[in-house]
């Protein structure tokens, strides 16, 4: 009964962010499996996901959704650039061409992954997190 009622009043923005977390914890553990123990690996672009994950739930868990959204732009953006900062010599090296002509898979999976992670947090920034209910003829924002 609890979790009916708490889920009763959420928006789309509620709902993308449940996504967001959990396809943030899915970039995160496919970062790890694929780059783990090379030496393009850093900690930062494989913590900045599970963040991102644990900090959603527990912003949520207390009602904070407009920070929760604000927390996965960051924390996605934050993964995301150092992602490409730890990669800049590999994207440098197959965007002149001299020892390798294209990216790998891994490479494309892990950056595809944190695109879309980093848009789509962006545009739920702007999405409404809860329902407005009527209260004696007015809407009021929860």
């Amino acid at each position: 009964m609890f979790l009916k009622n708490y889920l009763r009043d959420k928006a789309v923005g509620f709902w993308l962010s449940v996504g967001i977390a959990a396809l943030s914890l899915v970039v995160g553990v496919v970062y790890q499996v694929t780059y783990g123990g090379s030496d393009s690996y850093s900690a930062t672009v494989f913590v900045a996901p599970l963040c991102v994950f644990v900090l959603t739930a527990v912003l949520c868990g207390v009602g904070m959704y407009g920070i929760a959204s604000a927390v996965q732009l960051v924390g996605s953006a934050v993964g995301f650039g150092c992602f490409l900062y730890s990669n800049y010599y590999y994207i440098s090296v197959v965007l002149v061409g001299i020892d390798v002509t294209e990216f790998s898979a891994r490479f494309l999976l892990a950056a595809v992954g944190f695109a879309v992670l980093t848009i789509v947090s962006a545009v739920n920034m702007f999405l409404k997190q809860t329902k407005s209910v009527a209260v004696s003829g007015e809407e009021v924002a929860q």
